[in-house]
């Protein structure tokens, strides 16, 4: 899977089952990262499987803090994701979308390392 973008651009909007980032509105899920921008089919955490965060994991050692925008309220994500994503190092700070994609780009804004994956709010 190929980013969208060359460099970590802040969540210009959201809502509205999508996102807008450097200028761009997208209408899926997204995995937003340091290296790049790509598009998630998850919509529901319940149903995630470790394969869905693949990029992420690609991207591991670009980011410290991992963000997680779950949709409008909090989900949690299975056991077995939970397990994988930890082998890799990577802890992730559950919220609704809302919060993660104000959270992102505070971090974003102080240079810290970080990353996210949206699930947009319907």
């Amino acid at each position: 899977m190929k980013p969208q973008f060359d460099a970590q651009p802040p969540i210009d909007a959201y809502g509205d089952n999508g996102f807008r980032l450097g200028g761009q509105r997208f209408l899926s899920s997204l995995i937003v990262t340091p290296l790049g921008l790509y598009p998630w089919h998850v919509r529901n955490l319940a149903e995630a499987a470790a394969s869905d965060f693949e990029p992420l994991i690609a991207a591991a050692e670009s980011f410290d803090i991992f963000v997680l925008g779950c949709g409008a309220s909090y989900q949690q994500l299975p056991k077995e994701v939970v397990d994988f994503l930890a082998t890799h190092r990577i802890a992730p700070d559950l919220m609704p979308t809302s919060a993660a994609c104000r959270t992102y780009n505070f971090l974003l804004s102080e240079g810290r390392r970080v990353s996210a994956a949206l699930i947009p709010v319907e």
